[in-house]
């Protein structure tokens, strides 16, 4: 049998390309843009949580206006008030959380902990 010389030896590793095992170190103009890009992207989360939060009290109260104007038959007025109802709410708890949040980052320790 002959000897295949293309085949590779266990012991005998492949060369490592340097990027692709973190050998490599980032250059400063990289730096620069992910610490912006981290700065620039950093709210996004919470503004995505606060229209959610927003979008799911008109949701939630307006889905049970309907459901008791459809029940007792009173179209659409429980409806607009479940809505409006449930916007007030999802602005009242986006602007609780938006405070609370704000004294976490100021102070380290929120209020109700200390």
């Amino acid at each position: 049998m002959a000897h295949d010389s293309a085949v590779r030896h266990p012991s005998k590793r492949p060369p490592r390309i340097p990027f692709a095992v973190g050998t490599q170190t980032k250059s400063d103009a990289s730096r620069r843009f992910d610490s912006e890009g981290r700065k620039m992207w950093s709210g996004v989360g919470e503004a995505w949580t606060y229209l959610s939060t927003i979008i799911a009290g008109i949701a939630v109260w307006g889905g049970a206006g309907y459901g008791l104007d459809h029940w007792l038959g009173t179209r659409p007025i429980l409806f607009v008030i479940g809505a409006l109802g449930g916007n007030f709410a999802g602005i009242y708890l986006v602007y609780i959380k938006s405070f609370r949040d704000a004294d976490v980052t100021t102070k380290g320790v929120r209020r109700d902990a200390a």
